[in-house]
């Protein structure tokens, strides 16, 4: 595996499946904020070379801009983003229970706003960091 100029090895992707482990409903704004859709967030396992030692698993996250769907089939004021730390760590029980959620590594990118009015509206994203530090995932500043 090449090494970066810093001397670490470089991270490389060798897979990611093809089907989803899991999926998160949600709503968000239509295209031009004209009502809303009904989407599902993908939740997809890969195979990761080049982690440091001291990370057992990461997790990337991007653009969770939505809301999150109840079990009834509606929405209220909980973001996409507060419920995945709960769902990926069944997911981690689940399919990797060796892994110590401690040495999870977790990157979260982009927006993590969603508001069912106005698409690309730009809010409070804490919500989400406190739902993953209210669990044993914590994500990295």
């Amino acid at each position: 595996m090449k090494k970066s100029k810093a001397g670490r090895e470089r991270l490389k992707i060798v897979t990611i499946a093809e089907e989803p482990l899991e999926f998160i409903p949600y709503v968000t704004a239509a295209r031009g904020s004209q009502g809303i859709v009904y989407e599902c967030l993908p939740i997809y396992r890969g195979v990761i070379l080049g982690l440091p030692k001291e990370v057992e698993a990461l997790i990337v996250a991007s653009d969770l801009q939505g809301m999150a769907l109840h079990d009834n089939g509606e929405y209220g004021d909980s973001l996409v983003g507060e419920k995945l730390p709960e769902t990926l760590e069944h997911l981690l029980q689940l399919h990797l229970p060796d892994v110590d959620q401690a040495k999870v590594l977790i990157c979260l990118c982009g927006d993590l706003y969603g508001d069912t009015a106005v698409r690309g509206s730009s809010g409070d994203p804490l919500p989400v960091w406190r739902a993953f530090r209210s669990r044993e995932l914590h994500p990295s500043a």
